[in-house]
């Protein structure tokens, strides 16, 4: 059930996106981040931090949006090798 909010609050925030409504897109995204960090999902958590990089570009604010999308990759990075590193 949370997740499937978590979900939820995401493709609204999309949404408003896609619609220019950015104040609201930030929002919905941020409460599916703060939801994805609160049951732990990794998958989810880097999912809500690039849709937030995609809001900032959008709406002009293109410096915190690279910021963003490098946290992105620093995770996805930790996570890929902590996940297939059999060292």
């Amino acid at each position: 059930m949370r997740e499937e909010a978590l979900i939820d609050l995401g493709n609204m925030g999309n949404l408003y996106a896609d619609l220019g409504n950015y104040e609201k897109a930030m929002k919905f995204i941020g409460q599916s981040l703060e939801m994805a960090e609160a049951i732990g999902s990794k998958y989810d958590i880097l999912s809500a931090k690039f849709s937030l990089a995609n809001v900032r570009f959008k709406s002009g604010n293109e410096k915190a949006a690279v910021s963003e999308l490098e946290q992105v990759l620093e995770r996805l990075d930790k996570t890929w090798v902590q996940r297939y590193d059999h060292g």
